[in-house]
């Protein structure tokens, strides 16, 4: 027979109530709000702590009161020591102005923002980081403590500096190819005007006077260039509407042009030739529109969360078979390149335009600018 033991002598026999009372006061324990709270936030460590992006928390006397793994290895710190302790980072002089506006404007309204700076590690090389701050507020508005999230982005940095100073040197390429070929252009004018002394009949006289229409259309392609040899050399920046249509109106260039004091408050993040976007359009309107009196510039933000910068005139308008062609490089009886060159600059930060005016009430351009792209600076006016 196999030996059989009692099991109520049994090391492993436990009484049923037992059990049960010891059951109930675990599970009482599990469920008290302290134990959930710390089950919280041991949750919250280790979802941070696995994330590679650099994460801390620090007073506004810098002191750190929460850093996390990538935080500590990517300035290689003591996760334990580094806390209530100042970390001192080495920021180049020139950034440091930027960093110190950028904390003190979060506000309460405003608690969030981004920035991008370089900084001087241990071992001497210069690297740049991204930080999006958060500020935490107390009852009285006063700042108690600044969130971080960072991550290194040199690569980045270093590919945009290789592709600005690519283009530097194309733009540079650019001004003496133009100069050279406006030169080889008026000695081309003064051997047509040569040759045109010595010829008498008209078939000759006429293919000259085609060739030197030829040579004039050149000329001015080349000309046009330059008013768009900047573009891409310099970083977009954020503008006001307001200012880049009333500083390309200034003398009266464009006397029919009117725009909504609204968009005094409204900026874009936009290439630096803006403007020259808004002068191609108005001349545009001028020059194609036939007798135009009015070219009125609004906005307004549809409910995707898109600002739409509208430019309207009371013109003749773009034939609808057209409307798709406009931009297109080489279309129209000029140039060909200045509304293509308008979407082309106003693409670089994602910018796009469209034509939606009716056929003979005039034409209508709207800007389309991403969320994101734009922003109200508050600004208040008189209306």
């Amino acid at each position: 027979m196999p030996n059989c033991q009692n099991p109520k002598t049994s090391a492993l026999y436990k009484p049923p109530m037992a059990a049960e009372k010891k059951l109930r006061r675990k599970t009482r324990e599990q469920g008290t709000p302290e134990n959930a709270l710390r089950r919280s936030e041991e949750l919250y460590r280790n979802v941070v702590d696995y994330q590679s992006e650099l994460i801390c928390r620090f007073t506004p006397d810098r002191k750190l009161t929460f850093v996390n793994d990538a935080y500590c290895r990517y300035f290689g710190l003591d996760k334990k020591g580094s806390r209530g302790k100042i970390h001192t980072v080495v920021i180049p002089v020139e950034d440091l102005p930027h960093l110190e506006q950028h904390l003190s404007s979060l506000t309460p309204e405003n608690p969030e923002a981004t920035i991008e700076h370089r900084l001087r590690m241990p071992d001497g090389n210069i690297r740049w980081q991204q930080w999006s701050d958060r500020a935490i507020f107390g009852e009285k508005n006063e700042v108690l403590e600044f969130q971080s999230v960072g991550r290194d982005i040199t690569e980045r940095k270093q590919a945009e500096i290789a592709l600005f100073e690519a283009n530097k040197k194309l733009n540079l390429l650019s001004v003496i190819t133009r100069h050279d070929i406006l030169n080889q252009l008026t000695g081309l004018r003064g051997y047509l005007a040569l040759v045109e002394e010595t010829v008498r009949d008209s078939e000759s006289r006429e293919l000259i006077d085609k060739a030197r229409r030829a040579g004039d259309i050149i000329r001015h392609q080349i000309t046009f260039t330059r008013q768009y040899q900047d573009i891409g050399v310099r970083y977009p920046v954020w503008q006001n509407v307001f200012d880049c249509v009333m500083n390309v109106c200034k003398g009266n260039v464009f006397a029919h042009v009117s725009i909504e004091r609204s968009l005094r408050g409204i900026e874009i993040f936009a290439d630096p030739l803006v403007e020259m976007v808004f002068y191609n359009l108005f001349e545009n309107a001028e020059m194609h529109g036939r007798k135009v009196t009015r070219i009125q510039v609004s906005g307004e933000t549809s409910e995707d969360g898109i600002f739409n910068l509208i430019i309207g005139d009371d013109g003749i308008g773009i034939p609808d078979a057209d409307k798709d062609e406009i931009f297109s490089k080489g279309f129209g009886s000029h140039t060909g390149l200045g509304l293509f060159l308008v979407k082309e600059v106003l693409a670089i930060t994602g910018l796009s335009i469209r034509e939606t005016g009716e056929y003979g009430s005039g034409a209508v351009f709207r800007i389309q600018v991403p969320a994101g792209m734009f922003r109200k600076t508050g600004v208040q006016t008189e209306l």
